[in-house]
């Protein structure tokens, strides 16, 4: 059976090109393994790469291989834990009146073991995927095993009331962070993440018959029966693309609209700044001419207390607000307005408020054509009235796809005001 390699990656279609690794290229096939979070798999495949170096033809194949393997860091953690979980090592790393009551009431549980807590917007879009799978078996029990290293994981589980219980493995929360502070992170002699993939593994294994769901790369897992499949970007497009299905709210809409609208405007400067955020001058226009528009409205800017303060709005970012306060204030709005960054999911799962992105740019694969490569990365649901896309220049001035990180890109265009003002005037009148 013949398939078609690019198209199959850049839909999420994982599961298609492992099934027939003799049509596809080994570096694209371990990058589906890995993407999949089959990273047990693709540690073994990683190994059976190195082997095969010995005998490849050509200097070009054996740089391509060398370059992938030292380069991949995720890969490199997936074969330390492949190397060291199992020994004696890891042995009684939880009380036993703690394992005894795990193993008592989660025989048969649904498992979400996560490793490496990543940006706050996946793991928004993680709990959609935890409470759809709760939904989908009322009978079980939902145990999550993370490290809640951050306020916001913290307060975003707390909030996923279909979690029966989570089990924190923060081992160093005065230095475990973000994901790029975490996965090379050192606990005495071994990687945190890997003492981390073992407390997992310990908990799993007191476990009769529970049903792993593996929604990141880590942990890995070998030697697991575990459910993995797509990432959580391409299958949610997919879901609402070909079945007209939307994931789960975490919260239902309960709070009664008034005169608000809720901004947040992306002002990181941070992976693909240029593409993604908003400078100030911009921001501060937009609002004074919301305010000109709608009076009678109160304007409310998410955020954090790293972004300027401006004119005209309430500076929200200012305020150290729960995710729960910014989610009452999306409910409560009747329209949200944001740039590609975490909030406009919290408006997905939060809310029914309609939705209007702007400065938006799509992954890397989206330049295959395929409408779920296209929808990946947006906001996903039927409030999301209208998607802008920054326009990108290459050096001969000529435009170009706005992808993320784009190699040709070198002049970028924030989103017209004039054509975003006017699809907001369609919305709130």
């Amino acid at each position: 059976m013949s398939i078609k390699v690019k198209e199959s990656f850049a839909d999420g279609e994982y599961d298609k090109l492992i099934s027939h690794p003799n049509e596809v290229h080994p570096t694209i096939l371990l990058q589906a393994m890995i993407k999949s979070n089959n990273t047990g798999m693709a540690a073994f495949h990683a190994i059976g790469l190195m082997q095969q170096m010995l005998f490849v033809r050509t200097q070009e194949e054996f740089n391509e291989i060398l370059m992938l393997l030292k380069g991949d860091n995720l890969l490199q953690v997936c074969i330390e834990a492949v190397r060291v979980i199992g020994t004696s090592f890891y042995d009684d790393l939880f009380a036993k009146d703690f394992m005894d009551r795990i193993t008592k009431e989660y025989q048969g549980a649904i498992v979400f073991p996560i490793i490496w807590p990543i940006a706050y917007g996946d793991m928004i879009v993680i709990n959609q995927f935890i409470k759809m799978h709760a939904q989908d078996n009322k009978d079980k029990k939902i145990l999550v095993i993370m490290p809640l290293n951050r306020p916001e994981l913290r307060q975003l589980m707390e909030l996923n009331d279909s979690i029966t219980e989570i089990i924190d493995i923060t081992t160093l929360p005065e230095s475990e962070g973000d994901r790029h502070r975490s996965l090379n992170l050192m606990n005495g002699n071994v990687r945190n993440v890997i003492l981390q993939e073992a407390m997992i593994q310990y908990i799993i294994k007191a476990l009769d018959d529970p049903i792993i769901i593996k929604l990141r790369y880590l942990p890995v897992l070998a030697g697991f029966k575990v459910y993995a499949g797509k990432r959580i970007w391409e299958e949610r497009a997919n879901l609402f693309i070909n079945y007209d299905k939307e994931l789960p709210k975490i919260w239902n809409q309960k709070r009664k609209k008034k005169n608000k609208i809720t901004i947040h405007l992306r002002s990181g400067g941070y992976n693909d700044a240029e593409g993604r955020d908003v400078n100030n001058n911009y921001a501060q226009d937009l609002i004074y001419r919301l305010n000109d528009l709608y009076s009678d409205y109160e304007i409310v800017r998410l955020g954090d207390a790293g972004m300027e303060e401006l004119d005209g709005c309430t500076n929200a970012s200012h305020e150290d607000l729960t995710i729960k306060k910014q989610a009452q204030h999306i409910q409560e709005s009747k329209l949200f307005i944001g740039t590609h960054s975490a909030p406009q999911h919290l408006a997905i799962a939060f809310s029914d408020t309609p939705i209007i992105c702007f400065n938006y740019v799509r992954q890397e694969t989206a330049m295959i054509g395929t409408d779920i490569a296209k929808m990946s990365y947006e906001p996903v649901g039927k409030q999301v009235k209208h998607i802008f896309y920054t326009k990108m220049y290459d050096a001969n001035d000529k435009e170009v796809l706005p992808l993320h990180n784009s190699k040709e890109a070198v002049r970028y265009e924030n989103t017209d005001m004039d054509e975003l003002l006017l699809k907001i005037k369609e919305i709130l009148g």
